[in-house]
């Protein structure tokens, strides 16, 4: 008892006289010591590795004094700046994507976009061009400002530590795109590396020359999805999944939401289901779909000529317009086989009526994409039948809001709301201030050069447009163009940016 009464004394000394500010338990202005006895220590607790002892008694005693809550609870200086440090390098919770005022207005004044060449680093035409035609339309503008849960691209250096993270890939080429220096082009090697890299599982990898609408779909769209959707909350099932997809950036730029509605002409009874999407529309060319390829001598010699034809402006067929093309796709198709669940008949048991199914578009994107479906078959089976298009496309006879009040056709919203909220503020929004007009200007358009009945083959350029110019960009080169030109270009992609919508007439 004599022996432990002085240790004691230091420790009730120790836990009535706090150790002075700035200084760890255990050390002194002289070294290290004793947490209990100040004497001279060189053995840490070995637990928090802050705490210093002479002896195993010193230990014992300060273990149940109350070290044992302290060391044990993880509340010691050193475990509370290890999980600050980890907190800190979390990114923050995520969060529904919501409209910024000021990039809309940004967007809604067409705010102007540099024109910067990208070097073919190996056979990444097809990326170029993808890359060229989003950064002139409103993603380009959400990236200046930092997308969700990440920093602009100029405090974006380090990225944020997700692999294949296709946010950090866009921020490393949006920095080098708005700062090329001199020569006025960027070469990015490493991040178109790691892109493709990333893609490797849909079938795109470096080196090899890919379809441009796939790339953009699979290879950015797609995957930016998947980047604003990192850290949501886990769906319990699809509608769930549905609803936190259309809570994103993805979604409000290049979602389109459809009603498909079967009308039975006997009855008049009519089923539907909305259905969401990204990836555009892909526009069939009505005037030459071959069911059986050409072959042989013939396919070799129609498609040299079509090449001589395209070098010196002459393409065959009838033209055809983007908004013919658009009806086509948005007509109705008779459904011979199917039961009408009003009146039980089959098409053949209504003398002459139809059962119609047909597409309407309930909210129309932000950005729209056009892909001219020019590839049919055969080894010379690309199509370089023109297609007119104008620098304003309306959408509006195409576009029904309207299906949404329809009771009984679309259904009622479930308990998450998806039928409601689908970004279908938006539709609300314009359908009530655009009487029946849904207009876009034209912002990019992508060209494959060559005749192989392959996307996968050729080369592709780009028209861009920035400050009402247009310019040609081939790779690195960027040439100052016109309307002229871009309007009798063999089109396989459009890219359209929505206008604000025009004030109701009262």
């Amino acid at each position: 008892v004599a022996a432990t009464a002085p240790l004691a004394a230091a420790l009730s000394a120790r836990m009535h006289g706090p150790t002075p500010p700035n200084r760890p338990r255990g050390t002194s202005d002289g070294g290290k010591t004793c947490a209990v006895c100040e004497k001279p220590s060189t053995t840490r607790c070995s637990k928090c590795k802050e705490v210093m002892y002479c002896s195993v008694e010193c230990q014992r005693l300060d273990w149940k004094a109350g070290h044992k809550q302290v060391c044990c609870s993880g509340t010691s200086a050193s475990s509370l700046a290890a999980k600050s440090a980890a907190a800190a390098a979390l990114p923050p919770p995520w969060e529904p994507f919501k409209p910024d005022p000021e990039v809309e207005a940004l967007i809604d004044e067409g705010a102007v976009a540099p024109v910067t060449g990208m070097a073919n680093v190996g056979n990444t035409c097809f990326l170029n061009v993808v890359v060229q035609c989003l950064f002139h339309g409103p993603l380009w503008h959400y990236m200046q400002r930092g997308l969700p849960r990440h920093k602009p691209p100029a405090e974006h250096e380090q990225g944020c530590g997700e692999p294949d993270c296709v946010i950090c890939e866009l921020n490393e080429l949006v920095r080098m795109y708005a700062n090329p220096g001199a020569r006025k082009w960027i070469a990015p090697r490493s991040v178109v590396r790691k892109t493709l890299s990333a893609c490797a599982g849909i079938g795109v990898d470096f080196g090899r020359m890919h379809d441009s609408h796939e790339f953009a779909i699979a290879g950015i769209i797609n995957r930016l999805l998947n980047a604003n959707l990192r850290g949501a909350p886990e769906a319990s099932g699809s509608d769930e999944y549905d609803c936190l997809e259309c809570q994103t950036l993805q979604h409000h730029l290049f979602g389109a939401l459809y009603a498909s509605v079967v009308t039975c002409e006997s009855c008049g009874h009519q089923t539907g289901r909305m259905q969401r999407d990204a990836n555009g529309f892909t526009l069939a060319l009505t005037g030459r779909t071959p069911e059986t390829p050409e072959t042989g001598l013939r396919a070799w010699v129609r498609g040299a000529a079509q090449r001589v034809g395209e070098r010196v402006g002459v393409v065959e067929g009838t033209s055809e317009s983007v908004e013919e093309l658009l009806k086509f796709d948005f007509e109705g198709e008779s459904l011979e086989d199917y039961k009408c669940d009003g009146c039980g008949k089959k098409m053949d048991e209504m003398d002459g009526k139809r059962i119609v199914k047909r597409s309407s578009l309930v909210d129309a994107p932000r950005v729209l994409t056009l892909v001219i479906k020019r590839f049919s078959g055969g080894h010379f089976g690309k199509v370089s039948k023109p297609v007119t298009f104008d620098e304003e496309l309306d959408l509006g006879p195409f576009v029904e809001p309207s299906l949404l009040e329809k009771e009984g056709v679309i259904g009622e919203p479930d308990e998450h709301g998806v039928n409601k909220t689908r970004d279908l503020w938006r539709a609300q929004q314009r359908a009530s201030g655009e009487q029946g007009r849904c207009l876009y200007t034209l912002t990019g358009v992508v060209v494959h050069s060559g005749v192989m009945n392959s996307v996968n083959a050729g080369h592709y350029t780009a028209f861009v447009k920035s400050a009402d110019e247009w310019y040609l960009v081939d790779d690195e080169e960027v040439t100052k163009s016109s309307w002229g030109a871009v309007s009798k270009a063999t089109a396989y992609m459009l890219f359209y940016r929505r206008l604000p919508a025009e004030p109701a007439q009262h």
